[in-house]
């Protein structure tokens, strides 16, 4: 049971990232995702490949030590219009997310909850990742803001 439980655990987990990413571009004042029809759509933010193919193989193949990555398609955005802390903010969306959804499930963790485990682990290895400083990552976005 393991695989399905970090599948639908990765593939929720980054739904609601993508989501709260593209509300918040658009809460300081980047409507390009509702420009693009994408806003509140939660199915064409995940990403066939890297939302499900992946996250299967990787649970399969590792098991229950390795850890299984999955990523979106990504909210289209045009932040570099925005004043700098804007910027900041949408950035800082999607990690602080994983976070926040880390922080939720780290209580029932010990009390023999399998998919709190999985979301707890899941989500802060997706934070770290966000906040790698690679271009196309938030992080990336990040280390930019910071050196202008």
């Amino acid at each position: 049971m393991q695989p399905v439980v970090v599948v639908l655990v990765v593939v929720a987990s980054v739904a609601i990232a993508e989501l709260v990413a593209s509300l918040t571009a658009r809460a300081v004042g980047d409507d390009t995702a509702t420009l693009a029809g994408r806003l509140l759509a939660v199915h064409r933010m995940l990403d066939l490949l890297g939302g499900v193919l992946v996250p299967s193989l990787l649970a399969l193949v590792l098991g229950p030590q390795g850890v299984a990555l999955g990523w979106g398609t990504g909210v289209p955005n045009r932040l570099a219009r925005l004043p700098r802390r804007r910027q900041l903010l949408a950035a800082l969306a999607a990690p602080l997310t994983h976070l926040a959804i880390a922080g939720a499930v780290a209580p029932f963790r010990g009390v023999g909850v399998e998919i709190c485990t999985v979301a707890l682990q899941v989500n802060l290895v997706c934070a770290v990742f966000l906040l790698l400083p690679a271009p196309p990552l938030p992080g990336g976005a990040l280390v930019g803001l910071l050196l202008r």
